[in-house]
């Protein structure tokens, strides 16, 4: 044993990780420890040609212990399985490094069943490799486990193809049968704590944690208490209990971000000119801003800057409309540049959008759609007149214009006299007895778009 110690030590191994190794059951299967120090010269000596450094070879050994006892041949065997399922030698070090159990498992028993099952499941080669190389240890995970995982995630509500894109992008949550609804039930019981040290629930239902963990299966690998600090930070800068919630709904991969990032995000919005209140409602409509850069968000201001906007005016459009930062430039070009091929001036642009945001988040379709529309009866110049009616939808125009005109005797409606087809819904109701329901489906939009388009091929024919 003396002798063991002494070559651990030599190689760079503390008195700490040589107790571990020494502790470990090879030594209670080898009588004869001349035997076993010559194993474990050989099989450091194997891992060190092979490429492995001594921290690795010293994390590696005391870690899984075992490989120690391993033959040349033992090595080569799996390293040659794994290059037969298209790992290069690059990859195999990372898994055997993170993983070095992989080594000391049965090819027949372990590893070859694991391929086989995910080959099952229809996995591509190239996902099976994504997989195993995000969580070489499902190795470690028998067929009977893995039914059992599959299992847990339909009775929690998760349909196959979520259940399979969960396994694909977490395969660690995987490697044990409790991990996922103990996860499951943490996010479900999220709260906030006060200053006061009140717990407010933020009241997650199931389907609700379903969709969480659906688009951001990443969160399945994160430890509860990391996944509560992020919910407390998010609390600390203003945010309140109800807004975090619908921020998670729409946006789970907040919970994969560190506090230090959502803070230094949050700080960014400030440094740039938007109030704290501004911030929060920008951050709380839009939360993939947070998972934006600097230098992007950047980009966007100077790209509306040299269109011909005032910095000040671009951040009040975003304050009401978030999700303008989301588009590239060149989308958000595009949408300007096809305002233009309408007829209006760059002039024109900027007032029009700066009053209706919506005409830039919008498709290119409806807002060519909608301007058309209003020129067709009569409208057009209220476009640049009075831009802010441009937030009323295409289909509640029509429907109201329709029910002007069909009124006995007809309500006129020209440039001078439009005030009404652009009132709130509350304010029409009341003032003509007609509810928004009832009105879009007698005057169904679509519908009209629908015969136009037939009128059309039939005189095109």
């Amino acid at each position: 044993m003396d002798k063991i110690e002494e070559f651990l030590l030599r190689k760079g191994f503390n008195p700490s990780q040589i107790n571990k190794i020494t502790s470990s059951y090879i030594f209670s299967t080898y009588k004869n420890y001349d035997i076993l120090l010559n194993r474990i010269s050989n099989s450091i000596k194997w891992l060190d040609d092979n490429g492995y450094d001594e921290k690795a070879i010293i994390h590696m050994t005391t870690d899984i212990p075992a490989i120690l006892s391993l033959d040349s041949k033992a090595f080569e065997d799996r390293i040659k399985f794994l290059k037969d399922n298209n790992f290069n030698e690059k990859e195999i070090k990372k898994m055997t490094k993170s993983c070095a159990h992989i080594f000391s498992y049965s090819i027949e028993d372990k590893l070859q069943p694991v391929i086989d099952y995910l080959k099952g499941l229809k996995f591509s080669e190239a996902d099976i490799k994504k997989i195993l190389l995000r969580d070489p240890k499902l190795f470690a995970v028998s067929k009977d486990s893995l039914d059992e995982v599959f299992r847990n995630l339909h009775k929690l509500g998760f349909n196959k193809t979520q259940a399979l894109a969960i396994l694909k992008k977490a395969p660690s949550s995987f490697n044990s049968i409790s991990t996922i609804p103990n996860k499951f039930k943490s996010i479900k019981d999220l709260e906030v704590q006060t200053s006061e040290n009140q717990s407010i629930p933020l009241g997650f239902d199931k389907r609700q944690v379903v969709k969480m963990i659906s688009d951001s299966p990443t969160i399945l690998t994160y430890n509860n208490n990391a996944i509560r600090k992020k919910v407390s930070t998010l609390y600390e800068l203003g945010f309140e209990p109800n807004a975090i919630k619908q921020m998670l709904i729409k946006s789970s991969p907040l919970l994969c971000l560190s506090p230090n990032t959502v803070k230094k995000k949050f700080n960014y919005f400030e440094t740039i000119g938007y109030s704290k209140k501004q911030a929060i409602k920008v951050l709380q409509n839009m939360p993939t801003l947070f998972n934006l850069t600097s230098k992007r968000i950047n980009s966007s201001f100077d790209n509306m800057q040299k269109y011909g906007f005032d910095r000040d005016t671009f951040k009040e459009m975003t304050v009401s409309h978030a999700s303008l930062l989301n588009l590239t430039n060149k989308l958000m070009n595009s949408k300007l540049q096809a305002l233009e091929k309408l007829g209006f001036s760059k002039e024109d642009v900027i007032n029009i959008t700066q009053a209706a945001p919506t005409l830039i988040t919008s498709s290119i379709e409806m807002t060519r759609d909608k301007i058309e529309y209003l020129r067709s009866i009569g409208l057009g110049s209220i476009i640049t007149k009075s831009p802010t009616n441009l937030i009323t939808s295409t289909a509640t125009i029509y429907a109201r214009y329709e029910y002007f005109k069909s009124r006995k005797p007809p309500i006129q409606i020209d440039d001078e006299h439009y005030a009404n087809l652009f009132i709130t819904w509350k304010n029409f109701e009341k003032k003509y007895g007609i509810n928004k329901e009832d009105l879009l489906q007698q005057f169904n939009y679509d519908e009209f778009k629908q015969k136009q388009k037939t009128e059309v091929n039939r005189n095109g024919r």
